[in-house]
């Protein structure tokens, strides 16, 4: 009897025990799920804060942490694109306790639009051409690559200064970045274009915002905004360190060029750095009519960029770039520029996720000196020579701000400081004999502060609005050489400007946009003080008393894609006062006999340009497609009603191309036309110019998974034809035949071709943006690069990817991270495990 009260007390001992343990431990349940449309998000962080116990959602967005002890907790949940979401939950004796999480999309997502200083390009209104596109192009200059974008024009002096025209606005109307370093000109006269100091092969991509745009940016920001990214390191997201050198080579017969490009860049997610030299030799080009003495040149880039992530959450980016050319010819003029030279440095710091309503806070300086020297061979055995030398510092605080789910705010403070100092001097028979300052001493400062705000009222529309305080000091010291004694200075100004846009999407795939922006351009020293011969043969007198120029630009477009085709439209009209221009003055006197006379710097009070671009394209197949498009500018000045100088006439691009990823070989044939321009603007210095139809073809292949070959034939014709904005007055190239290698060795860090689909399991991604078989092959590209990747299927047809992965080596964060970073929108679809046949 005993014995069975033992046993019997013992065995309800251990059912109480169970049972009171059983009642002490509880299971949180719930969803996650998209805030905005209520779809379950696979895959999501869950996780008790101070305790290791955390889980992933499942594909219906479920999750359980059971076995949680009675007490007060903080649950929380992670996932790339979202903000995370921090909810407390006090746990009594409850067997199961239910906790639903929404998480709010980040609607600015700063990796995928931002450039390096900061600033975010509204992508909408933007065009990027990657280095793949710029590759195909083989272009001599940087300024080539911008052809290609409807709205942008080209004017050529010679093979080295091209320069770019965005909607009939160049030079200090157009805002330059390399690498996020806002870019000046050395010369004077012009003669450097500030796309012209960094060789083609060193960059990575170019995008460019035709219009002021938004508040983001300051002084210059009158026709657009130029971001040009230079080549960096692909490992970010690398789990092992790799290292791989690249080297591509190129001839081009029109000017015996001949030009190489050496890099070696390695890294992962801790450290990452490129070095690289790329350069070229330029004879004198040739056309169908002869050679263009004195067109010639030799360039080079050195540049290193070294980024180091102490966190997750921080970035520093170190970045030095050493640009050099001589001997450049400038064939109008009877010029050589012996020398000019650009050094950069930069550095950045960037530290994300700092609290829920301030996303980013990014940090930048910079310090860019230049120089610049020219002699121009005069008649009677004379010699003009010129030395320009310019430095620029620039430094912004720019913080990014998530306020609330619908609602993002970029603020910053910029701050800029230019100095110029120019000197000229005559020379007969190996004497001076006459010494002038072609600008004096004088210097820009410019300090802002703006905001930027978006405001997302429902899925379908969002609007935008920003505004700018920007103050300008300009200084000058007085040069008895020029005689500035009876001038002003020093003189500053205080000016706002802003925008406002909305954004209305009428599908998932379709978006209309509209906006009002005013943009401002402060006076440089060139403007107010110059005198000098220029390179379209007059002589320049600046003029103290202008004033700045200001545009009130409105824009409307619509944007799409759908089945087969992609395309855009847009159309604007900028209001211009106190446009600053050269205008012919035959009362003036040329302090150098033999040009073809005098112009002075004058503001037009009142002006017009307007215009459109259109662009269609269309996949026949999915690896033929069709491309065309047109633009149109109109310039008036409305006080003299005159057309304005600057204005490009109506101009087309056709481009069929075919590109076969499986067998590694592309083709295109394309056809750049442009019509007669009869609206010239005569009172300064144009003259009519007769439209022209140019064609190319070029094509390549991948011999072997790291070399590449390319060749093609531009201006196919031989045609002889002028661009219209060419002041030179000078022809284009002719035919032009060209062949490129490239080479890119893994030196470590690399896997095998070896496929080994033990413990891997294949993700399915939906992907949006690819518009093209070249977005396959940059998605393909990146995330092979990943580790842990065994093989990528990506299909433009489907708008898919299927990732094979090895499990434990990669994440699907790191998969949906890689696809956004290449600029387009990943999502999971499905997982599962893969069976060895």
């Amino acid at each position: 009897m005993n014995i069975n009260r033992r046993i019997f007390v013992l065995s309800f001992l251990i059912l109480y025990s169970l049972i009171t343990t059983a009642q002490q431990k509880t299971t949180i349940l719930g969803y996650v799920k998209d805030a905005d449309n209520g779809e379950p998000l696979v895959f999501a962080n869950v996780l008790i804060q101070g305790a290791s116990i955390g889980t992933t959602t499942d594909e219906n967005g479920f999750y359980e942490l059971k076995n949680i002890a009675p007490g007060e907790y903080k649950v929380e949940v992670r996932m790339i694109g979202y903000k995370k979401q921090i909810r407390g939950v006090t746990i009594k004796d409850e067997k199961f306790v239910q906790l639903n999480f929404g998480l709010v999309t980040k609607i600015i997502e700063l990796e995928e639009v931002t450039i390096e200083a900061g600033k975010t390009i509204d992508e909408l209104k933007s065009v990027k051409i990657n280095s793949k596109d710029i590759e195909k192009l083989a272009p001599t200059t940087t300024a080539d690559i911008l052809k290609e974008i409807p709205g942008i024009s080209t004017s050529r002096s010679g093979s080295w200064g091209t320069k770019p025209y965005i909607e009939g606005m160049t030079d200090s109307r157009v805002l330059v970045f390399i690498d996020g370093v806002k870019t000046n000109q050395a010369c004077p006269m012009g003669m450097d274009a500030c796309t012209a100091t960094i060789e083609p092969d060193m960059i990575e991509s170019i995008e460019v915002q035709k219009g002021p745009g938004s508040a983001l940016y300051g002084s210059g920001n009158m026709g657009g905004v130029i971001n040009i990214s230079s080549l960096s390191s692909e490992y970010s997201t690398s789990r092992v360190f790799k290292t791989k050198v690249n080297f591509a080579g190129k001839y081009e017969s029109v000017s015996n060029s001949r030009t190489g490009t050496l890099s070696f860049s390695g890294g992962n997610k801790k450290f990452d750095f490129l070095g690289g030299f790329s350069g070229g030799l330029h004879d004198d080009y040739n056309t169908s009519r002869g050679v263009i003495e004195n067109s010639g040149f030799k360039s080079g880039t050195v540049q290193l960029k070294t980024r180091y992530r102490p966190t997750s959450e921080q970035e520093l980016l170190l970045t030095t770039q050493i640009y050099r050319a001589k001997d450049i010819g400038w064939p109008a003029a009877n010029t050589i520029i012996p020398t000019e030279k650009r050094n950069t440095y930069a550095l950045n710091y960037s530290v994300y996720n700092i609290t829920d309503a301030l996303q980013t806070i990014k940090a930048h300086i910079s310090y860019s000196p230049m120089f610049h020297n020219m002699i121009n061979y005069l008649p009677e055995n004379r010699q003009y020579m010129g030395d320009s030398r310019t430095n620029s510092i620039n430094a912004n605080v720019d913080s990014y701000w998530s306020l609330g789910s619908r609602n993002n705010l970029t603020s910053g403070l910029f701050f800029s400081y230019w100095q110029m100092n120019a000197t000229s001097r005559i020379i007969e028979a190996g004497k001076e004999v006459t010494s002038l300052d072609i600008v004096p001493n004088s210097s820009i400062s410019e300090a802002d502060v703006f905001v930027q705000d978006e405001f997302k009222f429902f899925r379908q529309f969002k609007i935008t609005g920003g505004l700018r305080a920007n103050y300008i000091y300009s200084n000058a010291e007085n040069s008895t050489l020029l005689n500035l004694s009876q001038f002003e200075l020093q003189s500053d100004e205080f000016v706002f400007t802003g925008s406002a846009g909305l954004q209305y999407n009428l599908s998932s795939s379709i978006f209309l946009f509209a906006s009002v922006s005013k943009g401002f351009k402060a006076l440089t020293p060139v403007e107010r003080y110059i005198s000098a011969p220029m390179v379209d043969g007059f002589y320049r007198f600046g003029n103290p008393g202008l004033a700045s120029e200001t545009n009130i630009s409105k824009r409307v477009g619509l944007k799409g894609m759908q089945n087969r085709f992609n395309w855009s439209f847009e159309l604007y009209h900028n209001s211009l006062s106190n446009l600053v221009s050269a205008e012919v003055d035959p009362d003036l006197e040329s302090p150098i006999p033999g040009l073809r006379g005098v112009k002075q710097f004058v503001n037009i009070t009142n002006g017009v340009i307007a215009g459109g671009s259109l662009f269609v394209g269309y996949y026949i197949i999915q690896a033929l497609s069709l491309n065309a498009s047109i633009s149109y500018d109109w310039g008036e000045n409305t006080e003299l009603n005159e057309p304005l100088p600057g204005i490009a006439p109506f101009q087309s691009n056709i481009k069929l191309a075919y590109n076969n990823i499986n067998d590694g070989y592309w083709m295109e044939f394309t056809a750049r036309m442009a019509a007669d321009q009869n609206r010239y603007a005569e009172r300064y210095g144009e003259i009519y110019t007769p439209g022209y139809a140019v064609f190319d073809i070029r094509g390549g292949l991948k011999l072997t998974k790291e070399i590449e070959l390319s060749a093609g034939i531009k201006n196919l014709f031989d045609r002889y034809y002028r661009d219209h904005l060419n002041k030179a007055l000078i022809p284009e190239p002719g035919r032009n035949l060209y062949v490129r290698v490239s080479l890119g060795i893994p030196v470590s860090g690399f896997r095998s071709n070896e496929i080994d689909l033990k413990n891997t399991k294949q993700v399915e991604l939906s992907i949006e943006g690819m518009a093209c078989q070249f977005c396959v092959q940059t998605i393909t590209e990146r995330l092979n690069n990943l580790l842990g990747v065994v093989s990528v299927n990506v299909s433009l047809e489907d708008k898919a990817a299927w990732v094979i992965i090895r499990e434990g080596e990669v994440s699907l964060d790191d998969l949906l991270r890689t696809v956004d970073r290449a600029g387009f929108k990943a999502s999971f679809v499905s997982i599962e495990p893969v069976k060895e046949k």
